[in-house]
């Protein structure tokens, strides 16, 4: 074999040192942030680089074990707002868990239900979740160890609902399309949860196409808080997979037709046709039907299945509004940034002081600026410095939306998602 040292390549002296950079190949780049500087990235690559963030962050959050306390605090928050006793918890308990599973997630905890959630409310402690026992005539030990007489009830005042929301927003991810759906039905069907029970399905028909136009746009308005889809997934495919999820459980119905079955399948195989395509034309947009669907309003549990699926988003929805509705404070009038958020903030706040927010965690300050991204994004308002202002940062809007009646239009759009 020939050694390495008489082969045709240039003999490598054990003692050579590789040139030392002089200064002349030293550049400094352009951005603090950056390998290259900002004005040769190109813009694929910027999409390349945001898209695998998006990937990775959407993979993570999908891998993420939920923990006791999320559920516990989910459930509260959700389902039991106003408090539960622990049998009934008990149960939600065992229904979310399942849920948890049907939806590919992963639980962190094992044991009998009463101990974990007994546990997980010692960890969320008295300042989150209150634990009582309700006294009655009977006061004997046999009484008091009764678990039909242990009462939680979670704490939903300013400030600690953040904190239990924090715990909360790891299991959002586990219902965030449906409720996606959920709320887009009822802003189609104009529909109040609270006072339609007892009504005709009859008297609530809905469109799958307006349905699904709805949801994309709540999806637009909700994308710096939530990553619904991964870049290599479909958005309206897994927004039709849980509508259909909303059919197999009752809460909404097919309007029913010979051609049915046919239809749906016809349906289906088009939506799984075009995520594998790589270019959809308008063409075959066009050919998809239109089902129809009614809401089941005489069934009480569909509707408080659908009222949580609501409330899931809710908060949120809620926050957006406050921060559309007072962007009518910038028509005409620009304002600097931190007083327009600050202003906003008090306003918000203000509604919960006196009783007209339900949610009291759509105070957040991370929402409020999430949703200021949001429409700067979206082009409704624009952000500057003013150098006569010591290049203050100010906000004002677009030139389309500094007109009262197109911004209405857009308050609108996202005040119909509303509870």
């Amino acid at each position: 074999m020939e050694s390495a040292s008489t082969s045709g390549s240039t003999p490598i002296r054990r003692n050579s040192i590789p040139n030392k950079p002089t200064k002349d190949h030293l550049k400094r780049v352009g951005s603090g942030s950056s390998l290259y500087g900002t004005d040769i990235v190109l813009e694929d690559q910027r999409q390349m680089v945001n898209q695998l963030a998006n990937h990775i962050i959407h993979t993570c959050v999908q891998t993420q074990p939920m923990m006791s306390t999320s559920l516990l605090a989910f459930l509260l928050l959700n389902k039991h707002r106003q408090g539960v006793s622990m049998v009934e918890l008990v149960a939600s308990f065992d229904w979310l868990k399942q849920e948890v599973l049907n939806h590919n997630h992963d639980i962190g905890f094992v044991g009998e239900t009463q101990d974990v959630i007994e546990y997980a409310a010692t960890l969320l402690r008295d300042e989150l979740v209150s634990v009582e026992i309700k006294q009655k005539a009977s006061n004997t030990p046999e009484y008091n160890n009764n678990v039909d007489n242990i009462f939680l009830t979670p704490t939903t005042t300013l400030p600690n609902v953040f904190e239990l929301a924090y715990y909360s927003n790891t299991v959002i991810t586990v219902f965030q399309l449906e409720s996606v759906i959920a709320c887009s039905i009822c802003a189609v069907a104009d529909l109040d949860l609270f006072t339609c029970q007892g009504q005709s399905s009859e008297e609530c028909t809905i469109s799958r196409n307006e349905v699904l136009e709805k949801a994309s746009l709540l999806c637009d308005y909700l994308q710096y808080d939530f990553t619904f889809v991964s870049p290599c997934q479909d958005l309206q495919l897994e927004l039709s997979d849980a509508l259909e999820k909303l059919v197999n459980g009752s809460i909404i119905e097919v309007v029913e037709n010979e051609m049915t079955g046919d239809r749906r399948d016809q349906e289906y195989a088009q939506r799984l046709a075009k995520s594998f395509a790589q270019n959809d034309s308008d063409e075959e947009d066009g050919g998809e039907i239109d089902q129809q669907y009614t809401i089941n309003l005489t069934d009480g549990e569909c509707i408080e299945k659908f009222k949580f699926l609501q409330n899931v988003l809710s908060p949120f929805i809620e926050t957006y509004w406050l921060v559309a509705f007072s962007l009518t404070k910038l028509l005409h009038s620009d304002k600097p940034e931190t007083e327009f958020i600050k202003e906003v903030h008090q306003y918000a706040f203000d509604r919960v002081e006196k009783g007209m927010a339900y949610f009291a965690e759509s105070v957040s300050m991370d929402c409020i600026k999430n949703a200021m991204k949001v429409y700067q994004h979206l082009k409704i308002t624009e952000v500057y410095f003013n150098g006569n202002r010591n290049d203050t940062k100010m906000i004002g809007l677009q030139d389309r939306y500094n007109d009262r009646e197109t911004l209405q239009m857009f308050i609108h759009s996202i005040e119909c998602f509303r509870m």
